[in-house]
């Protein structure tokens, strides 16, 4: 089953539940990639363990509150991200992502905002408003 309103397919789950699938979506983010660069964007499952949606992350991560540069794979250039799941949203998630040396990136984490990284709410971060 596909979905009209969405890049990935749809598998249905025995309960009837229904969930994106692990493959790459193509996303066009002007400020990430430039205004006619599209990024394929991955979800590893471990991304997919807390049954975050793709569109909540994507808003994440494209739409940050703040964002922190971390330790990754060598050659990954790999940032944690705070950010809202939509624009009215009040639930904030922290979303791990790498850029990848072919030039995609890859989420290895979502999930609701830890304490771990709750400072990055309340702290000056690399956000447009800032730059």
């Amino acid at each position: 089953m596909t979905s009209a309103t969405s890049a990935a397919t749809v598998t249905s789950h025995a309960n009837g539940a229904t969930r994106p699938t692990t493959a790459p979506r193509i996303a066009h983010h002007p400020k990430l990639c430039g205004s006619n660069i599209a990024t394929a964007i991955h979800c590893k499952k471990s991304a997919d363990k807390h049954r975050i949606p793709h569109p909540d992350i994507e808003h994440a991560i494209f739409h940050p509150i703040n964002k922190h540069q971390i330790e990754g794979r060598r050659g990954d250039v790999t940032y944690v991200f705070v950010g809202k799941r939509h624009e009215l949203s009040r639930s904030i998630l922290e979303v791990m992502v790498a850029l990848r040396l072919s030039g995609h990136l890859e989420i290895s984490h979502a999930m609701e905002v830890t304490d771990k990284w709750r400072w990055l709410l309340y702290t000056p971060g690399r956000t447009d408003w800032e730059e």
